[in-house]
């Protein structure tokens, strides 16, 4: 989608009439800005906690307003990019578009290994193969390209976890908005996507030692995630269900990916509606 609706070269004309449009949206969030300032000095006045309804209306404001700017500003970059570039560099756009495709076949992989490995054993039932793991077995014969298979598989769950994360966050507004750019990365937004990517790894590792279990046996990731771990009497029941959790996320991304309100309206150039 991102490859479909980039950045490309335009007339004039069309960059003078969306630029309009952008404009009139920016005058929107100012004022939309000035309503909650004069709200929030109204709410300081009074208790403010976590628990007062004003406060948590005023909250979703906030994550509401700072989407539409983070959305407004990547419509505006995409413009300039668009009239003044003349686009971007097509062999990069083709080189993603390249990546896209890998990364595809890496995901239905790991959707079929999961299916066809990890949940037969959860109903009683034998695995019919062993899948992803008999490749990386077959490979171990060749130096280090096993290991780069493993990590390319373990890798990509990780982004695909950080990505997703990205997402939910704008849309989901009880969540903070941290957006990653390169030269604009505020200190706090890469502080909490550096402890979202800590915190995400120990879970990937886990579970990925968990899918390659025959790969990495004798391994200590093994002993210690697969023998220790999923034997805890409260928790091994957990992390049966959490298979189910991960597909039932992945259908439900898959159908809503197919709409993506945002990206349609930051691609298109339409106006945001700000709820204010």
């Amino acid at each position: 989608m991102e490859f479909k609706y980039r950045p490309k070269p335009i007339k004039a004309e069309v960059y003078k009439q969306r630029k309009k449009i952008i404009g009139e949206q920016a005058t929107l969030l100012l004022q939309a800005a000035e309503e909650m300032e004069k709200e929030g000095k109204d709410l300081a006045k009074v208790a403010r906690t976590a628990f007062n309804k004003k406060s948590r209306v005023h909250k979703k404001k906030e994550q509401e307003f700072k989407r539409d700017v983070l959305l407004l500003e990547n419509q505006h970059r995409l413009l300039e990019l668009s009239y003044k570039s003349g686009g971007i560099n097509v062999l990069a756009q083709f080189g993603k578009l390249f990546l896209g495709f890998i990364g595809t076949f890496l995901s239905l992989f790991w959707i079929l290994h999961i299916c066809i490995y990890m949940l037969p054993p959860l109903f009683g039932a034998l695995t019919m193969t062993s899948f992803l793991n008999d490749f990386l077995i077959s490979l171990q014969g060749i130096p280090f390209i096993g290991i780069a298979f493993y990590a390319l598989f373990t890798f990509w769950l990780l982004l695909c976890v950080i990505k997703g994360t990205t997402k939910m966050g704008m849309r989901i507004l009880f969540l903070s908005v941290h957006p990653m750019r390169i030269g604009e990365t505020m200190m706090s937004s890469l502080v909490f996507n550096s402890g979202l990517i800590v915190l995400s790894s120990l879970a990937v590792a886990q579970f990925s030692t968990w899918a390659f279990q025959d790969y990495a046996r004798y391994t200590s990731s093994s002993t210690i995630f697969l023998q220790s771990i999923l034997n805890l009497r409260e928790l091994k029941y957990c992390f049966n269900v959490l298979i189910f959790v991960i597909l039932g996320f992945v259908a439900l991304t898959f159908f809503y990916v197919l709409y993506r309100p945002y990206t349609r309206q930051q691609a298109k150039g339409r106006i945001i509606d700000v709820k204010f």
